[in-house]
């Protein structure tokens, strides 16, 4: 991240298959121009986007049942393990994987294990989770 905003390219650990060249220049261009602002912003408006969904009593609509799979890093610094302990609390049905030695971007620094840990889990819940019959058929084929 220092190495974009800085405007360091010799820096920037560029892996192909995460973004293209295309993509690793636009990013390069847009933080030269104005850094975290744009990023930052919607973290900075978390409170007031939950009082303004509260306020219009909006509601996700989702089965207290639902299950869940959370998947997380261990060397993931905005998720600390403390609060993925506590998630239970909230969550009834909650099947958490802990994925060593992976960072914030699990999908692609992990990619075959999550999809191995994505499968498994909808199989190990397809009876109660109630998948459309297309989304059955694709796991079907997958396993």
């Amino acid at each position: 991240m220092q190495a974009l905003l800085t405007g360091d390219k010799s820096k920037i650990k560029h892996h192909p298959t995460v973004v293209s060249n295309h993509e690793l220049e636009r990013y390069h261009e847009d933080f030269s121009k104005g850094g975290m602002n744009g990023p930052l912003s919607y973290y900075r408006n978390t409170r007031s986007r939950f009082d303004d969904e509260r306020a219009a009593g909006s509601t996700l609509g989702i089965r207290p049942n639902l299950p869940v799979l959370f998947m997380f890093g261990t060397k993931d610094s905005t998720c600390p393990k403390g609060f993925v302990d506590r998630m239970s609390a909230f969550v009834r049905d909650l099947k958490v994987v802990t994925l060593e030695d992976v960072g914030h971007w699990v999908l692609i620094e992990a990619k075959e294990r999550t999809t191995e840990e994505v499968l498994n889990f909808l199989e190990e819940r397809k009876d109660h989770v109630g998948l459309p019959p297309h989304s059955r058929r694709l796991l079907e084929s997958k396993l």
